[in-house]
């Protein structure tokens, strides 16, 4: 995997820990709040993936050269 890719990754996961925590801690003022943190976190995972799927592609690409 590319080094941008792994340090993007590595980001969006420790971001996506932090929400976390804080809703297990009880942070989210209200449902409101608790439903748009965890579209977030949904997002990261996306966002995770689509890294994956790209260094996956990369990878194949470079196997083909």
């Amino acid at each position: 995997m590319d080094e941008s890719l792994k340090v993007l990754a590595q980001q969006l996961g420790e971001e996506e820990e932090r929400m976390k925590e804080d809703l297990c801690i009880g942070r989210a003022k209200d449902f409101a709040h608790y439903q748009h943190a965890c579209g977030v976190i949904q997002g990261f995972h996306i966002a995770q993936g689509l890294i994956a799927t790209l260094a996956r592609n990369q990878m194949e690409d470079g196997d083909d050269e």
